[in-house]
């Protein structure tokens, strides 16, 4: 297929961004950080992506706030220690740990999806690090069992899960591979005979 350059990441370079990393309890996390130009913004992403989600809104962002955006817990190039208890409590504490180690006072706070529940538990719970907070489509409800079997987020997973144990290398494809009936039923006709039609597509949204 080839590899497609997605030019927003020459442009959020040219705003001034730089990758950076700080350890803070055993965690190295990795972060972008823009240039001062205001007070301090932290941007939380989604699950399973890291802060290139950002990456078209980063450069006007810049202009008005002094952006950083965290790979948090198990993301993008953050690093936690062997064991690491991935909850909410003990990433939403070690992400304040590093609100306060690298900002230092209160910062304007926005998470998307997952880090929208990260937004909201350090709203609750260091309020004393957090200016304001907005959220972006946190998912705000129950996900136990059984219930959760019959959502998307679940399927998800397993879909993680199981690309993880059979050391899959291109995800992108081989989801929609497991996932293919249920593209169909509920979004449309997935011709994987023809993916040349889905890199053309991909390739019109980058230029």
């Amino acid at each position: 297929m080839g590899i497609i350059a997605d030019p927003w990441q020459a442009r959020v370079r040219a705003a001034g961004y730089v990758t950076r990393s700080a350890t803070v309890n055993q965690v190295n996390v990795s972060y972008v950080e823009g240039p001062d130009n205001g007070p301090p913004l932290v941007l939380l992403h989604a699950q399973q992506l890291d802060w290139f989600g950002y990456s078209r809104v980063l450069p006007e962002l810049a202009k008005k706030f002094h952006v950083f955006v965290v790979d948090y817990q198990g993301h993008g190039n953050t690093i936690t220690p062997a064991g690491y208890a991935m909850t909410a409590n003990r990433i939403g504490t070690d992400l304040a740990a590093f609100l306060q180690a690298k900002i230092g006072q209160p910062a304007f706070v926005t998470g998307n999806s997952s880090g929208g529940l990260l937004t909201a538990w350090l709203a609750a719970n260091r309020p004393q690090q957090v200016r304001s907070v907005l959220l972006e489509d946190p998912p705000l409800f129950a996900s136990e069992y059984p219930r959760i079997k019959k959502t998307i987020a679940y399927r998800d997973f397993a879909s993680c899960a199981t690309a993880v144990d059979q050391n899959v290398r291109d995800f992108l494809p081989f989801w929609i591979q497991v996932n293919k009936d249920f593209i169909e039923a509920n979004v449309g006709v997935v011709n994987l005979a023809q993916p040349q039609q889905f890199v053309t597509a991909l390739e019109g949204f980058f230029r």
